[in-house]
């Protein structure tokens, strides 16, 4: 009963947590789930002791975050920061844990020199997720998100088991630096290649049982749930290597399978499992957070009352251990950045942009969830059965340090990288222009493959995707000066082009000067209605009459006419000039998609409708309810043309780079519902 109300007030906390993080923008959410967990344990009558197994604490949360974090992170931001990367896991990783080591052997001579360096183990790892929950008062780029997400991927490994040496040498009192870098480079070598095979068998397994006719989302979820949790007891139980590194592998190599992978199914599933695991690492997270708030009071009441030590010096130990960490940290960006230069444009980066950016990522490394878990595991013995030295102690001053760099971050990346609200709407604004971008390139693909059977529901999917646009638009502020009543004008640039080709026609004696009259009225009309003016047609019977003679055969034409009814042949031969004139008019159109004259989005929508007026033209008349079903039909095959055709293009924004991935990947979900929807998965 005890546990059930124990998990009942980590989930009630972590509730509460975000209905006060709606309100406090500027404190970053992992901050307030600290301060949480304080309130609760302060409040909860009982004493808690939120300690667990060590190993089933890493399993537990450090695993499916790393997995979810590693599936989704971006694979070619991280292999062009690759060697920058490995040298922020590994080497930063070992020069805090012998920078602490040192600097608290110096500073507390009553903490063994092993049970420091097991400290500074603990505090090497970063966490990436306390920075994304500071994304919207923070404007990172994308190199230094690369590196601190990158970072944290790896260096959870590097300070696992840079930890359990430091453990072993603290427990046994044994230890060899050559044995040390050894065992650290197999568990390393070994986890990758642990975590690499796992992927491709669990991708083989999972390809086999789809293409065995499995198509539960339900079944995938589950399967992709448990995947982390038998990669890490793999690694670690059967093989003995680094279970976190294991898993990172794994989620990269998995997560860059299901980025190639396409289709109606395969977007359900994607969704559905991005929402479950979304879920998961949110509440893991803010249970590990407001765990450490339930463990201050706890750590603060042990060491808080030791009366050998001051609380003044307490506080000046865990303020002394954040600054050895924030300037070894900065010094080794700093000459990492200088020696990197960001690749080729080493000459072209000034110092001051070297220092800011330097200064931005150590700002950007705040401890967390995974010093936590780590610092949680220490065993209470050693190998003789006595306690094991100053655990208590180093609880406390891991904790204090992992407050110090959050708030660190909260207040300094703001000022270093401020995301003012004209950025953000800027960068709204850039993004809706682009994806605006998107949407009249597939509106000109799919203008390209008009034919006369396709022509209408070509023309009614472009007229989505033109309201698409429109709303875009709306939403965004987008006004577009060129837009104002072009529609308009297009139209009746259109209906001039075509009086000026029947009057080439008649003019070259290609047509009947009666049945070219007869259209000119009808070209005459439509142009009142576009300007919904009236008395034009006199405009018409001035150019009539400029003809001279034909004018009166024309005349007699227009009498004969009236006494006698317009047969079937004279409708044929309207029909045909109809034909005709759309023909020429068509090809004009598809001349002007350049934009020079009206905007591309006007013209499409222009030469959309004409498309479909000339295959009607062409297929008769046929039945109404021949219409609807040919139309339903034609119309859903060609909005799924149209939503491929814009998968197409979004991949292709991306490659060229004018799309981030994030970007992309918002706008290949929003077709995946569409795709859906279309499908009939969605009620």
């Amino acid at each position: 009963m005890a546990t059930f109300e124990f998990i009942l007030i980590l989930v009630v906390a972590i509730l509460v947590s975000a209905i006060i993080g709606q309100f406090t923008h500027r404190v970053s959410l992992p901050l307030i789930q600290i301060g949480t967990g304080l309130a609760c344990a302060m409040l909860y009558l009982s004493p808690i002791d939120p300690t667990l197994d060590p190993d089933f604490f890493l399993l537990l949360f450090i695993a499916p975050l790393l997995f979810h974090d590693a599936k989704r992170a971006d694979k070619t931001a991280l292999w062009s920061n690759r060697y920058i990367i490995l040298s922020l896991a590994v080497g930063l990783v070992i020069a805090i844990t012998l920078g602490v080591g040192l600097f608290i052997s110096w500073l507390i001579p009553a903490v063994p020199f092993a049970v420091a360096l097991a400290l500074g183990a603990t505090l090497g790892p970063t966490d990436a997720v306390a920075v994304a929950s500071m994304s919207e008062s923070a404007e990172l780029d994308r190199d230094d998100n690369a590196l601190l997400q990158g970072e944290a991927l790896l260096n959870d490994a590097s300070g696992v088991v840079a930890f359990q040496f430091a453990v072993v040498y603290a427990t046994t009192g044994g230890f060899s630096a050559g044995e040390a870098i050894t065992s650290f480079s197999t568990l390393f070598v070994g986890g990758i290649a642990v975590g690499a095979v796992m992927a491709l068998v669990l991708h083989a397994v999972e390809t086999r049982i789809r293409n065995s006719g499995m198509e539960s989302t339900t079944f995938y979820i589950l399967y992709d749930i448990l995947c982390p949790f038998a990669i890490y007891l793999a690694a670690e139980e059967v093989f003995g290597f680094s279970g976190v590194l294991a898993v990172v592998t794994a989620g990269i190599i998995l997560g860059s399978y299901r980025d190639q992978r396409i289709g109606p199914s395969i977007s359900q599933l994607n969704i559905k499992s991005q929402s479950v695991w979304d879920l998961l690492s949110y509440l893991i997270n803010g249970i590990v957070f407001v765990m450490l708030g339930f463990q201050l009071p706890r750590a603060m009441q042990v060491v808080w009352g030791n009366l050998e030590v001051s609380h003044l010096q307490l506080i000046g130990w865990v303020l002394g251990i954040t600054a050895i960490i924030v300037l070894v940290r900065f010094l080794w960006l700093l000459a990492t950045n200088y020696r990197a230069g960001r690749g080729a444009n080493r000459t072209k980066v000034k110092w001051k942009q070297r220092v800011l950016s330097a200064l931005i990522t150590t700002c950007g490394g705040p401890k967390g969830a995974v010093t936590l878990a780590i610092v949680f595991s220490l065993p209470y013995v050693v190998a003789d059965g006595s306690a094991f030295p100053q655990r208590d102690l180093i609880i406390f001053l891991a904790s204090g340090v992992i407050v110090c760099t959050l708030v660190l971050a909260n207040i300094a990346l703001p000022l270093l990288a401020p995301a003012t609200e004209e950025t953000n709407e800027r960068a709204e604004m850039q993004f809706a222009q682009r994806r605006i971008a998107v949407l009249q390139k597939v509106i000109a693909r799919l203008n390209a493959q008009i034919e006369d059977d396709n022509a209408a529901a070509i023309q009614s999917v472009v007229v989505s995707y033109l309201n698409r646009i429109s709303r875009i638009r709306t939403q965004n502020d987008i006004a577009d000066p060129r837009l104002r009543d072009e529609g308009t004008n297009a139209r009746l640039w259109v209906l001039q082009f075509q009086s000026d080709y029947v009057n080439t026609l008649m003019d070259e004696d290609k047509v009947d000067l009666v049945l070219g009259y007869e259209f000119l009225k009808k070209l005459d009309r439509m142009e009142n209605v576009a300007r919904h003016s009236h008395g034009s047609f006199r405009r018409a019977i001035a150019r009539i009459a400029k003809r001279g003679l034909r004018s009166v055969h024309m005349a007699i034409g227009v009498i004969r006419k009236s006494v006698k009814p317009a047969g079937l042949e004279d409708k044929i031969a309207m029909t045909n000039l109809q034909i005709e004139v759309e023909e020429a008019t068509i090809k004009q159109l598809e001349g002007m998609l350049d934009g020079k004259l009206f905007s591309s989005t006007t013209v499409a929508s222009v030469l959309a409708a004409h498309h479909g007026t000339l295959a009607r033209l062409r297929q008769g008349i046929p039945s109404i309810t021949q219409q609807i079903a040919s139309y339903n039909e034609d119309f859903n095959d060609m909005q799924t043309v149209g939503l491929k055709l814009e998968l197409e293009t979004i991949q292709q924004e991306y490659e060229k780079g004018r799309l981030t991935r994030q970007q992309a990947q918002s706008m290949r979900e929003d077709v995946y519902l569409m795709q859906m929807d279309l499908e009939g998965f969605i009620a």
